[in-house]
């Protein structure tokens, strides 16, 4: 399984060598790909229980270095993994904490696994890929914050709405978002305080300020078969079902970097 998920992030480097994206956009662009399809299906024992994939990134740099080429291609590539056998649940682009409540709601999954102990597996998981994190937040709300951390965590999301009498509870929410913007929008967007409050510690912040010369008038060419490969992996990957193993060694080096602070 491991190597499977490895497999994809090399070969999505690969296809994306020379586009224009810097190495560690494209890297990080693979690694969310990965972890939302992989939603709550994939997971890893630890001491507080169940740890699943779901990741908030967002790609910080300067404008024109690359930063949508990365989200369009992974929002294309997760748009393909939905059918009507297994769908796949993509937020809108333009939210209100309401209407993104709403698209959880209705982001079931049901998972049936016979020789499982537990045969049926339900849980809500919704991605949200959007090239623009002003167009997603375009202010920094409270109430909407608060809501997006508790939801990093993957557990019961419960809300009453008085105005309509409507309840919604969901035992085991997830959402993953993928987004890109400029340190100058981030400046302005975070109020006093923010880099201490739960949603900005659950969010990774990928900076490069590199910047790579493309010429306009090459002619582009496409990959089709790796990209074909890589269209397989990540079906396959969305299909996977169980827990990682993980080797001693990488369990000392974790904690290692635990007891460092």
């Amino acid at each position: 399984m491991a190597r499977k998920l490895r497999n994809f992030i090399d070969g999505f480097q690969r296809y994306t060598d020379g586009k224009g994206s810097p190495a560690l956009y494209r890297k990080w662009a693979a690694i969310f790909a990965v972890s939302a399809a992989c939603e709550r299906k994939v997971w890893m024992k630890t001491v507080k229980g169940q740890l699943f994939m779901n990741q908030y990134i967002v790609l910080v740099g300067p404008a024109g270095v690359g930063k949508s080429l990365c989200t369009s291609l992974v929002g294309n590539m997760l748009t393909n993994l939905n059918t009507p056998e297994t769908p796949f649940h993509l937020a809108p682009t333009s939210v209100t904490k309401a209407s993104l409540i709403d698209a959880l709601a209705g982001a079931e999954r049901r998972i049936i696994k016979p020789q499982e102990l537990i045969a049926i597996n339900s849980f809500n998981s919704l991605v949200a890929v959007i090239n623009e994190l002003g167009v997603f937040l375009p202010a920094w709300e409270g109430d909407f914050m608060s809501a997006l951390t508790d939801l990093w965590d993957n557990g019961r999301y419960h809300e009453t709405r008085r105005t309509h009498k409507i309840k919604i509870d969901i035992p085991r929410a997830q959402v993953n978002l993928f987004s890109a913007t400029t340190p100058a929008y981030l400046n302005n967007l975070l109020p006093e305080g923010a880099w201490e409050e739960g949603f900005m510690s659950r969010v990774l912040l990928i900076y490069s300020g590199e910047t790579t010369f493309t010429d306009l008038f090459l002619e582009f060419e496409i990959d089709e078969e790796l990209y074909k490969d890589l269209a397989h992996d990540l079906h396959d990957i969305y299909q996977m079902w169980g827990g990682l193993n993980v080797t001693d060694e990488a369990k000392e080096a974790i904690n290692e970097w635990g007891r460092a602070g």
